[in-house]
């Protein structure tokens, strides 16, 4: 085996990043108002200025970002062979789980519960993914006697 890691151990480092970035863009485009799906478009509720633009245009360009979004993270993620590439993959898992989270907390009266809830479940697969990355680098490298 290479010093690179293969797919079957990197997709663990992937795979909270996707989900994640997945389980935001449903809660995002169920955190719409109900004028969103019924009068206009423009009554978009996000703050992000790229998904807000892609929301604007519909729901269609919103998924089709969130999927090019995703395939693009994917791939990056097994590609780049970079210790920055971790990184941003557990940035980026961090970043939608906050988002998640806060959608949670705008759609419920017990605001809080739910995001607690989802952080801790969260929290608890990605930790139990990356610590299946973590092992299978340790394990490529002490295979290479590193």
């Amino acid at each position: 085996m290479g010093a690179k890691c293969e797919w079957g151990s990197r997709i663990w480092l992937a795979a909270p990043a996707a989900c994640l970035s997945s389980a935001d863009v449903g809660f995002t485009l169920l955190g719409q108002p109900t004028t969103y799906w019924t009068a206009s478009y423009a009554t978009v509720n996000e703050i992000n200025p790229i998904a807000h633009f892609a929301l604007n245009q519909g729901p269609g360009w919103f998924i089709g970002l969130g999927v090019t979004w995703v395939v693009l993270l994917s791939y990056a993620a097994h590609q780049w062979q970079h210790p920055l590439s971790i990184a941003i993959a557990k940035g980026v898992t961090v970043a939608h789980s906050i988002g998640g989270a806060c959608w949670l907390a705008n759609a419920s009266q017990w605001w809080i519960v739910p995001s607690i809830l989802y952080i801790a479940a969260v929290g608890s697969i990605t930790c139990w993914c990356w610590n299946k990355f973590e092992c299978s680098i340790s394990k490529d490298r002490s295979e290479l006697g590193l």
